[in-house]
């Protein structure tokens, strides 16, 4: 799981755009250069690069959402576990490539990745509050835990 280390502000404002988001502060003016967090389209805008930047990828690779983007690996009856010329799994080998080709495409697009919340080689991640691994997704177990507490 990559996620983008600081999410919309990424995404640069079309220059022409840039002097509709001025605004007046007890500081002076102040004009957003990148895409601004809660405004009506920036989900929606922020969706459409993501897609754009790694449509070679998606469905087969990733699927991003947001901010957030889950390497898969390949499906359980596609595993070659056969070795390679260097003595390492086919499927970890195929694994690595695949996630290498997203982490390049990010690259490409002048996006960067946060150390710190990218998880790899994980068997589930949390992806907006539900657990997804090899099985599909369920609730996260701590959200279950809080909504059996106020009964």
């Amino acid at each position: 799981m990559g996620d983008l280390y600081s999410r919309y502000y990424q995404f640069q404002l079309v220059v022409d755009s840039r002097d509709i988001t001025t605004m007046q502060t007890p500081i002076g003016l102040v004009r957003m250069c990148t895409l601004p967090q809660g405004a009506l389209n920036s989900l929606a805008h922020m969706m459409n690069v993501m897609n754009k930047v790694l449509q070679d990828c998606i469905p087969k690779i990733t699927m991003p959402f947001l901010h957030d983007i889950p390497m898969k690996e390949c499906a359980v009856e596609q595993k070659d576990e056969t070795m390679d010329n260097r003595g390492c799994w086919k499927l970890v080998t195929d694994h690595v490539r695949d996630c290498e080709k997203v982490l390049q495409k990010t690259e490409d697009a002048h996006l960067t990745l946060s150390g710190e919340k990218s998880r790899f080689r994980q068997e589930e991640i949390l992806v907006v509050r539900h657990l997804c691994g090899p099985n599909g997704q369920k609730p996260s177990l701590v959200k279950v835990d809080a909504i059996q507490a106020m009964e």
